[in-house]
């Protein structure tokens, strides 16, 4: 019964069930003792995101910008993620409680589509269907960060970032 429990809610630790503990070299990168250069931000937040959610954690911690709070609020909107909070004065911190049910993750799939060496552009009309309209594709826009339905609706096109199912 426990070990589906611990699956489920994420890992134990001295503070009991669903409380996520990240590791050193996690708090160490967050407060600015390792110093890391990275290219696409975005992918390492999927990337995060995904392992987390492979792992059973409850939460995700990572560094924040304003195009991964975008995306977190997408994310929440369509149901994929619990809430999430940005916190830190210098160094601002993201952090996403991940949403699971009845012992599995909610996202199925999350991939980075446009990338720094090949960005993917679509206009509103081509604009990607995900898993038959049950996934979302999320697109940077001029109006903002949004679904691919909400731009084909708004009859704008733009970036893909990613898509998620």
């Amino acid at each position: 019964m426990f070990r589906g429990l611990k699956k489920q809610v994420g890992k134990q630790n001295g503070l009991g069930w669903g409380f996520y503990t990240p590791s050193y070299r996690v708090l160490a990168e967050l407060r600015g003792y390792i110093q890391m250069s990275m290219q696409d931000t975005l992918a390492d937040m999927l990337t995060r995101i995904r392992n987390a959610q492979r792992s059973g954690h409850a939460a995700v911690v990572m560094p924040s910008s304003k195009q991964k709070v975008a995306v977190a609020e997408v994310l929440k909107q369509e149901g994929f993620i619990g809430v999430f909070s940005v916190e830190g004065e210098a160094k601002l911190i993201l952090t996403i409680e991940l949403k699971y049910f009845e012992g599995r993750p909610v996202i199925e799939s999350i991939k980075r589509v446009s990338r720094p060496g090949l960005r993917q552009y679509c206009g509103s009309q081509d604009l990607p269907n995900v898993s038959g309209g049950l996934g979302i594709a999320i697109i940077s826009t001029s109006k903002g960060v949004m679904t691919d339905r909400a731009a084909r609706s708004a009859g704008v096109g733009g970036e893909i970032l990613c898509e998620v199912f």
